[in-house]
């Protein structure tokens, strides 16, 4: 029983390490050539680990032996630990204190989200389902949760039934179905979720209306035939209250209108429309006096992002951009991000303003790029394509050439055609 214990203890030692060691470097390592990079990162650190070695420990490549201990301390002093035996004493102190700690065992720390972590990776179904009940919605480390459910349905082997599981409970469909959102959604698996389990577990029109945007506008992003039968649902047929919706739900829905439009060929008759909506609902979004105003930019940002997609994806974009009014809130919203941002509608904000103000061959002064600092696991595809493009926009000689190549390629690859407007 104890030589379980232990295997158990260390599987969850080397998972927490891995974790750590991804962000510390900032990659996030899926294939080889990212253990390269690591590898190099290292090396100017002054750490000597191989590129093959690191795709042991990190999976990529298959093996039966554990890391060798010399490694794994070499690992933990990058990390700012003195040893791989002083990293797994802190993390099985704090595991030990989340877990029989009556106070603060569903407060999901940083450790206590190991204990949802460690019930996952045993199928501990049970205690997932009681952590994620648990959990309060307000708490500062919502976000690692949903990335942490996010992965674990992602690449779990049992995956339908973890998905079963999350949509038995409240929590669990509001943390994975509804924040977690796979925009990446790799083989459509987060589509067939949607549609399998959460489309029959609501009724209420606010829930139905993020699905049915969801997934119609995937498929027009895709050019793929989308499913008429969503159209016939009720929350298209009523006046929508938007005081009473998520911003994301606002995003969303003006985001289907525009795409919508498009298709039925109406676009150019309502593009005044669409833009005077959108710049409304964005001025009229407000919080209460406890809002930052870094927070309520960034919902704007959203508001507003979606949109620029669809007027982009279909060739109404640069039109939208000759309206004084829309073309002054992408600038003000782009001006009121930090310095690093952090979410994908604030990268499209900037690939927007950049490819609306773009001197070829030159930077732009007036508008300094930021750097997105989230990776944002379920919108890979995004961030890579939208960061790759705001390049291309003031890439010369070889660099332009190796970008265009990509850019276009990734972008048709993953329906982000969208971008190509602003490029030509």
């Amino acid at each position: 029983m104890q030589k379980i214990s232990n295997e158990r203890f260390d599987h969850l030692y080397l998972r927490e390490l891995s974790s750590r060691l991804q962000k510390h470097l900032l990659i996030e390592v899926k294939e080889f050539n990212d253990c390269k990079l690591a590898s190099e990162k290292l090396l100017k650190s002054g750490f000597v680990i191989s590129a093959h070695t690191l795709a042991r420990f990190f999976g990529i490549l298959k093996s039966n032996h554990r890391p060798y201990t010399s490694t794994l301390n070499l690992m933990c002093e990058f990390i700012g630990t003195d040893s791989y035996t002083a990293f797994c004493t802190e993390v099985k102190q704090k595991t030990e204190h989340a877990l029989y700690g009556p106070i603060d065992a569903f407060k999901t720390g940083p450790f206590s989200l190991i204990t949802l972590e460690i019930a996952l990776a045993n199928e501990d179904w049970k205690s997932v389902q009681e952590i994620v009940s648990n959990f309060k919605i307000d708490d500062p480390f919502k976000n690692d949760l949903v990335m942490l459910l996010g992965k674990s349905v992602r690449y779990s082997q049992k995956r339908e039934l973890l998905l079963k599981k999350l949509i038995e409970i409240e929590h669990g469909r509001h943390l994975f179905y509804e924040s977690y959102v796979d925009e990446d959604d790799p083989g459509g698996y987060y589509s067939h979720a949607l549609k399998k389990y959460y489309q029959s577990s609501f009724s209420n029109s606010d829930s139905q209306l993020f699905l049915h945007c969801f997934l119609l506008s995937k498929s027009i992003y895709l050019n793929e035939t989308f499913d008429l039968t969503l159209l016939k649902s009720s929350i298209f047929n009523v006046d929508l209250s938007f005081k009473e919706l998520h911003f994301h739900e606002i995003s969303r829905y003006l985001e289907l209108q525009i795409l919508l439009d498009f298709k039925k060929g109406f676009l150019k008759n309502n593009l005044l429309n669409h833009l005077e909506q959108v710049t409304e609902l964005t001025a009229g979004y407000v919080y209460n006096d406890k809002c930052t105003q870094e927070l309520l930019n960034h919902d704007r940002c959203w508001i507003v992002a979606r949109s620029l997609k669809a007027l982009s994806f279909s060739g109404f974009l640069k039109d939208a951009l000759k309206h004084d009014g829309f073309r002054i809130l992408i600038e003000e919203l782009y001006r009121g991000s930090s310095k690093n941002i952090g979410s994908i509608a604030e990268l499209i904000i900037q690939f927007v303003v950049h490819g609306m103000n773009k001197s070829p061959g030159k930077g732009n002064d007036f508008f300094p790029p930021k750097r997105i600092t989230a990776l944002h696991d379920n919108e890979t595809n995004s961030r890579i394509v939208i960061e790759a493009a705001t390049s291309l926009i003031y890439a010369e000689e070889k660099i332009k050439t190796i970008l265009e190549k990509n850019v276009y390629s990734f972008a048709k690859k993953t329906g982000h055609t969208w971008l190509f407007e602003l490029l030509e």
